[in-house]
């Protein structure tokens, strides 16, 4: 008898069709077409809200981000209907400008604004944007083939310390990496640093960190190699798109 209901895609094949006036789809970019009709033959209007410079799909097979079918409603509507469907929200309260402005030009044209409250905010004064140049010390795992980076886990556990030691609660930092063998390397630095409660900071996967956002967050990117290949990075459809996310979860610092 509820007025809204709140479900996921697949489950809302529970619910009767056209019982609803309305349906929204969250995060709809990242929901393939046949996902996305279970909900939208619930309603009579449907509204999907996302970005289709994030990431796309999930797909196990690398044969399946081929197929037509795999790329989102939100993604094929927009190809096939152009800005006429579309409406743009311009004004991003998350980050700091600094933070923003790389994505903004990128990603966007330039067309981004700014809250008036998070554009200049920062972590007592600290610089928003701090980059670190890590050479060699790539490795591959032997049992996951999945790459990680011990000498860049080691600087990413100082910067932490570093932050907790000035204040800031590990509760509020992230770290965001592409390579789930990298996950692992940083828990253990973190744990042999003097740092209270190292198992709140959350690392994780760029894909799991969509949607999701922190004070502070450190993106260890892994890749250093003397053949110059960035990995992830030259991805030629979900590159952009992986990096676009990495680079957006901060929201004063990263």
């Amino acid at each position: 008898k509820a007025d809204i209901v709140g479900v996921t895609a697949n489950a809302a094949a529970t619910l009767s069709k056209d019982q609803f006036d309305l349906v929204v789809v969250d995060e709809a970019t990242q929901a393939s077409q046949p996902s996305t009709m279970v909900p939208w033959l619930r309603g009579d209007t449907l509204i999907l809200a996302g970005d289709h410079h994030q990431l796309p799909p999930y797909a196990s097979d690398e044969l399946a981000k081929e197929q037509e079918m795999h790329i989102s409603l939100f993604e094929y509507l927009s190809r096939r209907y152009g800005e006429s469907i579309m409406e743009q929200l311009s004004t991003q309260y998350r980050m700091h400008r600094s933070i923003a402005e790389y994505s903004n030009r990128m990603f966007y044209d330039g067309d981004l604004h700014h809250g008036r409250e998070n554009k200049t905010w920062t972590i007592d004064n600290t610089d928003p944007l701090v980059g670190y140049h890590i050479k060699g010390d790539e490795r591959t795992d032997s049992e996951s083939h999945s790459k990680y980076n011990p000498g860049e886990a080691s600087l990413v556990a100082e910067h932490i310390e570093e932050l907790c030691s000035n204040g800031v609660p590990p509760r509020k930092i992230g770290v965001v990496t592409p390579y789930g063998a990298q996950i692992g390397v940083i828990g253990s630095e973190l744990r042999n640093r003097d740092i209270n409660h190292p198992d709140q900071v959350a690392i994780d996967t760029i894909d799991s960190y969509q949607g999701s956002e922190r004070e502070v967050i450190i993106v260890s990117f892994v890749r250093s190699n003397s053949y110059n290949s960035s990995g992830f990075l030259a991805f030629p459809d979900e590159g952009y798109r992986r990096l676009n996310v990495a680079l957006t979860r901060a929201k004063k610092h990263i």
